[in-house]
């Protein structure tokens, strides 16, 4: 066994890079599905600033990478590491995989309930010349989608202020990461 895998085994193994990557994952999706998603993003988001914050500071975050290190890079990171201790299969497990992975090493308890990258909205109607209205929801990323393409919240947006929960209210264009 090499120094590097032994450094890893010692940290808590396959199953504490597991439990620490499945917060990164939305649910149903395969680590390779989310680093497909979070390079869309990036590249979307590139250049686009609000205040001095890119569109992707305005969102919530589920678990920081490390000072210095992408989203992108962390995953990457982990699943190599995952690689390096023996399962070649891991870009293609899917969300739930690695929950099951994580509750049968025993480090969590079976009811354990996993974070996932699923953000959560709320949204509030616009009305000129009023006060904000009630928040309503959360909300999922599909429905908030779907609505949006139905242009319920107006053609881009503009009848309605957006937050992922915990967030600070803005405009659609802003907040969303879709």
């Amino acid at each position: 066994m090499k120094a590097e895998e032994r450094e890893l085994e010692q940290s808590g193994g396959k199953s504490a890079l597991e439990h620490q990557l499945v917060g990164m994952l939305k649910r149903g999706e395969t680590v390779l599905e989310a680093l497909q998603r979070l390079g869309a993003s990036s590249r979307k988001n590139t250049g686009r600033h609000t205040n001095g914050k890119s569109k992707a500071d305005s969102s919530m975050v589920v678990d920081k990478p490390p000072k210095g290190m992408s989203d992108i890079d962390l995953i990457t990171d982990l699943a190599s590491n995952i690689m390096s201790l023996g399962d070649t299969d891991i870009y293609s497990k899917t969300y739930e995989e690695l929950v099951r992975d994580v509750r049968s090493s025993g480090q969590v308890e079976n009811d354990w309930v996993p974070p996932s990258a699923d953000v959560k909205y709320e949204y509030r109607w616009i009305v000129f010349g009023q006060e904000p209205g009630e928040p309503f929801g959360p909300f999922g990323e599909e429905d908030m989608k779907t609505w949006f393409n139905a242009a319920y919240f107006g053609v881009s947006g503009e009848k309605v202020q957006v937050r992922a929960v915990g967030g600070e209210w803005g405009a659609w264009d802003v907040v969303t990461r879709f």
